[in-house]
């Protein structure tokens, strides 16, 4: 089971990608504003904060802009060297208490705020990541601003804020692609409900717009027709941030949620480059869309006469990206290449693994 980027890293797309970023409508905002090109954090954290000073400055509770900065400090509670450094610090209150003083000293785009904000911002790993992988991300203490980073975060959200405005408002503000059945119940029901997505899983082969292939994955926030991706990237949209935008339309659609019905665009917004992207979904082929919910997403709906449509055989002569079981067709179960989700010979087959050279 992968998350939506996960996946997408292990599949081969077609030259240009699924879906062509040239295919998209560019609009470049103009406000004469040059950005200073080097900046003295790492280009994640600036991302991050940007998002979330933006989220806050238009009215969001700065502890729900920064929540998933505050889990992260929450789990960051385990890490043996955040516990040495607090030491060091001669810290006695614990990494949470430390990320809440943070928040608490967000109060707007002044430069202590943003200086707050980007340490705050690197708790982000400790809940996306391993505790251990966590530890090699940047950590709050090395955070060191100069000016220009500061004055590039403040001019990148100030863009960002006038962009809400114009193709705004926002109607979800981060989404997932849970059953609309699901998303009904009180928080109380929710809790109730054990190892739910799991359960569901394997009963149905879907959790909403999940499924046993690709069972995590989160966009940024939709406005009244359009399923946007928030980047804060030096360089132009790739194949791969496209068809995560494609697969996050696609998951919303089977996920029954109301909120996605009125979804007829994707696009991509990016403060730095001051540049918009936008597709109407019906300029995307249809034979894409079913490609990507049979052999990608793997739908159970999908099957035709009770097996998965997997055309052709595994030609990556590697066993670098990995094999899964259980694909179904009249020959029985198969497995299957990680990289381009085809059938993979296996010793209850016809040897049919073609090589290269």
């Amino acid at each position: 089971m992968f998350s939506v980027t996960k996946k997408i890293d292990l599949i081969s797309q077609p030259r240009g990608g699924y879906v062509n970023i040239k295919d998209f409508e560019v609009i470049k905002i103009e406000d004469n504003i040059e950005l200073v090109e080097k900046e003295s954090v790492s280009p994640q954290i600036v991302g991050l904060v940007v998002d979330y000073m933006t989220r806050f400055m238009m009215g969001t509770k700065v502890e729900d802009a920064f929540k998933i900065s505050l889990l992260g400090a929450e789990r960051a509670e385990k890490s043996e060297m955040l516990k040495e450094v607090l030491k060091d610090l001669d810290v006695d209150f614990g990494i949470y208490n430390l990320a809440k003083g943070f928040m608490k000293s967000i109060k707007g785009l002044d430069d202590q705020s943003i200086n707050y904000a980007c340490m705050l911002a690197t708790f982000d790993s400790y809940f996306r990541v391993s505790i251990r992988n966590a530890e090699m991300s940047t950590q709050f203490f090395e955070i060191e601003l100069d000016k220009d980073t500061i004055s590039n975060i403040r001019i990148m959200v100030g863009r960002s804020i006038r962009f809400y405005n114009k193709y705004g408002p926002i109607v979800k503000d981060g989404f997932t692609f849970e059953p609309q059945w699901f998303l009904d119940l009180s928080d109380e029901k929710k809790n109730n409900i054990d190892n739910s997505l799991i359960r569901r899983l394997n009963l149905e082969g879907k959790w909403g717009g999940y499924t046993g292939e690709v069972m995590s994955g989160d966009g940024d926030f939709l406005t009244e027709d359009t399923l946007w991706d928030f980047k804060v990237s030096k360089y132009k949209p790739k194949a791969k941030n496209t068809m995560q935008l494609l697969m996050y339309w696609i998951m919303g659609q089977h996920s029954g949620q109301e909120i996605y019905k009125n979804i007829t665009k994707i696009g991509i917004y990016n403060p730095r480059l001051g540049e918009i992207y936008i597709l109407d979904i019906k300029k995307i082929s249809e034979d894409v869309i079913k490609e990507i919910e049979r052999n990608i997403l793997c739908y159970p709906e999908c099957r035709i006469k009770g097996k998965y449509i997997f055309d052709g055989f595994c030609e990556c002569n590697s066993s670098y990206y990995g094999f899964r079981t259980g694909y179904e067709d009249r020959n029985g179960f198969w497995d299957v290449c990680c990289k381009c989700n085809k059938r993979v010979e296996d010793r209850y087959h016809e040897y049919r693994f073609k090589l290269k050279g």
